[in-house]
């Protein structure tokens, strides 16, 4: 698959780390020559330097042959046109363009058709993000989710803790009573490695349990591996980011909502273009302002003002301070990974939610969808299996009899609109949206072509 990436910010970027590796071929085009430079440096790909809108630069980039176009540079009129360009000259199947202004977002139904401006999928970073953290939120106790059969499904995990029912039995026993609930115990991750699951493993507090169930039964599965936590209502949120705006609009029906900006001006329009929002002008990291604004009796602080160094700093001084539970946001997935501080809930990043939507809307064409968790130990995805696993047919087979790469396992699916576990004996149907995990992406890739093959290619 080829992939052009007109602009090499944030979401430019959050796809190279995350497709990098998937077998494609990849081409980023940008303005800026250093930032190419180091780009360059770092990946194996293709980059050229020039506009997203010049013929001669997409020429260059061989935008022909490319499968799909990601217009993501700073500006939306660019993306727009990019996306037009693609598709009345270079004949692009797939078109994917960001746009942040609210003017083309609340009108995409009319702007956006294959007649007028060709674009087939809108990404708009900071909402997905904001929805992120808002079912961070609505779910208290996940360290991470998302979605799966068009939101009929939820995929999470939460950390065991002493004073779960769980916590201390066999993983086999937990497994065998949660399907009894329609819960699907995915995996459990100790020391950032998947362990088996079997007659031999105790779950342990401080263990990573990877869950999969329908929404509504998602506290309820949390609740066996930790003390339930209220849901929250009283809300923090520091910065008037967009996230942070977005985010508010989410949660101010549902609870107290304060948000703290910086420039007075900013505080001031915020104030005006948000009801049942308290907005307070003020700096998130002083400490005076937090105690009058009682952030020990407030639930969940939430920094995301752009500043990832800013976000982690309040975010502690919000926990020592009283706060139940701070989220940091921070803009790259790699401070994730160099940051170990046990005072912050969750440090939340992104681009594996960014990745996650790009994915579902024609990056990976084998699978409906597919989410990387955060710390790349493992793939969730869902796929139809369309009567046959290699040439072998699925119908009236039974999963334990089906012969899957080593490092397959399936482990839900969806059939007539209703969620159901794995077990050894579940036997599929050609319709079935089957739900499985993967834990490299070598053996994901395998998968992929063992799907793709009718029986006339084996």
């Amino acid at each position: 698959m080829r992939i052009v990436i007109l602009g090499a910010g944030k979401v430019g970027t959050s796809i190279i780390d995350n497709f990098i590796d998937d077998e494609c071929d990849l081409v980023v085009v940008d303005t800026d020559s250093d930032l190419l430079a180091a780009i360059a440096a770092k990946y194996d790909l293709v980059t050229i330097t020039g506009h997203a809108t010049d013929l001669d630069t997409l020429d260059r980039a061989d935008l022909k042959s490319a499968d799909i176009l990601v217009a993501a540079t700073q500006h939306d009129e660019i993306n727009i046109l990019a996306c037009k360009i693609a598709h009345e000259i270079y004949n692009v199947e797939c078109k994917i363009a960001r746009l942040r202004d609210r003017k083309y977002l609340n009108h995409q139904d009319r702007l956006i058709g294959q007649n007028l401006f060709p674009i087939d999928y809108v990404v708009e970073p900071t909402l997905i993000v904001a929805n992120a953290i808002n079912n961070l939120i609505r779910y208290p106790g996940v360290e991470y989710f998302t979605y799966f059969c068009d939101q009929e499904v939820a995929a999470f995990a939460c950390q065991a803790q002493y004073g779960g029912s769980f916590v201390g039995r066999v993983a086999t026993q937990a497994a065998a009573e949660l399907i009894k609930l329609n819960i699907s115990l995915v995996g459990i991750i100790r020391n950032s490695v998947i362990i088996s699951i079997n007659d031999f493993t105790i779950i342990n507090a401080g263990d990573t349990i990877v869950l999969m169930a329908e929404p509504d039964n998602v506290m309820l599965a949390i609740g066996y591996f930790q003390r339930a936590l209220a849901k929250p209502r009283r809300i923090m949120l520091a910065g008037g980011s967009r996230v942070n705006t977005y985010l508010a609009g989410f949660l101010r029906s549902k609870a107290s909502v304060k948000l703290i900006e910086q420039q007075s001006d900013k505080a001031l329009e915020l104030a005006n273009n948000m009801a049942n929002v308290l907005v307070i002008a003020g700096d998130c990291s002083d400490e005076n302002l937090l105690f009058e604004e009682k952030i020990d009796s407030t639930d969940i602080y939430v920094a995301a003002t752009g500043q990832d160094n800013l976000n982690i700093l309040t975010a502690v001084l919000a926990k020592r301070m009283g706060c139940k539970r701070a989220i940091a946001v921070i803009g790259k997935s790699v401070n994730r990974s160099l940051i170990h501080n046990e005072e912050i809930d969750i440090i939340y990043s992104g681009q594996n939610d960014l990745a996650t939507e790009l994915r579902a809307h024609g990056m990976a064409s084998t699978f409906k969808r597919v989410y990387r968790d955060p710390n790349n130990i493992y793939s969730l995805f869902q796929c139809k299996l369309h009567g046959y696993i290699g040439n072998k047919p699925i119908s009236g087979i039974e999963y334990g009899q089906l012969k899957l790469p080593h490092n397959i396992r399936f482990v839900g699916l969806m059939r007539k609109g209703l969620f159901q576990v794995v077990t050894s004996h579940t036997q599929f149907l050609p319709d079935d949206k089957v739900l499985g995990i993967s834990y490299t992406r070598e053996d994901l890739q395998a998968f992929a072509k063992l799907i793709q093959k009718s029986p006339t290619q084996i």
